[in-house]
């Protein structure tokens, strides 16, 4: 079969619903591709996030068996953010119990995860180059850190919901809604992943505070997320902008505390304080009239 250029994004994400290859070779022919336009590529999504998962949660206990044996608070408490992870996205009127069954769709967190983490990291590796390093960096140097990883972690999920709409399209605002909602979840529990793998390799021991801070972000990946996807929906770019700017203090935060000498427990209750506001926003975005979202003097 003709491989269209015109089905290709950047020579790597390749989306054409009418053809029925699940897996294809890159443009450069150094690899393989989904095509994100077969409905095929859910389950495949599903079976590879389990993959990914399962073995950074197991691989680090298989290797310190003794260790976690004795103390096994680490991988208890990582099961713990990932089961109120689960409990978060159902604090509003737009995702019930029944809808747990779509949870494939959360493995196109995987996609946000992917495409924000990666650009979020090519610049500020550029950066760390261009700085010489994370040694000095200080409060001032946040005020670029934050934005950019904001602006790249919201790309990756805006990405995400794009290319899920692309493949099962939906007809109401409460369906992409969801969509957001499962994106967030599944952008959520990728990153517990990626915090708790480096702190288990290296036999770390968590404490209540690890999972303080991992409940705050899930919730506000999670809203955020439905945010990004009622900001497509109602073309209202404002909640974009009110997304990328919780994430710049978020993150910002966590690049000048060394330098502010603020308390952990001072950061995880300003980054409660933000998750929450972020959770308020969607809720009063969601229940808003059809026609428009909050921060529009135009709603009714």
């Amino acid at each position: 079969m003709s491989d269209d250029k015109s089905h290709w994004i950047l020579g790597l994400v390749y989306i054409n619903p009418e053809d029925p290859r699940l897996f294809l070779p890159l443009p450069c022919k150094l690899g393989l591709a989904l095509n994100f336009g077969n409905p095929r590529v859910v389950p495949a999504l599903c079976w590879i996030s389990a993959i990914i998962l399962l073995g950074s949660f197991a691989l680090p206990i298989a290797a310190h068996p003794l260790v976690f044996a004795r103390n096994p608070i680490t991988p208890l408490l990582w099961l713990l953010a990932w089961m109120v992870t689960l409990l978060i996205v159902r604090l509003n009127g737009c995702f019930a119990w029944s809808d747990y069954r779509e949870m494939s769709l959360a493995s196109y967190g995987l996609v946000a995860v992917s495409v924000g983490l990666g650009i979020q990291n090519l610049v500020l590796g550029s950066l760390i180059l261009w700085w010489g390093g994370r040694s000095n960096w200080s409060w001032a140097h946040g005020l670029v850190i934050g934005p950019v990883c904001a602006l790249a972690q919201t790309f990756g999920k805006w990405a995400a919901i794009v290319m899920l709409l692309k493949m099962r399209p939906v007809a109401s605002r409460l369906g992409q809604i969801r969509y957001g909602l499962f994106v967030g979840l599944g952008f959520t529990i990728y990153e517990i992943a990626i915090v708790y793998s480096p702190a288990a390799w290296a036999q770390a021991v968590l404490g209540y505070i690890a999972v303080w801070e991992r409940v705050s972000v899930s919730m506000f990946h999670v809203y955020s997320t439905g945010l990004v996807a009622l900001a497509l929906w109602s073309g209202r770019r404002q909640l974009i902008v009110f997304v990328v700017a919780i994430h710049s203090v978020m993150d910002w935060l966590v690049v000048a505390t060394p330098s502010l000498q603020v308390s952990f427990t001072t950061v995880e209750v300003v980054f409660s304080v933000l998750a929450a506001m972020t959770w308020g926003a969607f809720l009063f975005a969601a229940r808003a009239p059809h026609s428009g979202d909050p921060f529009d003097s135009g709603v009714q």
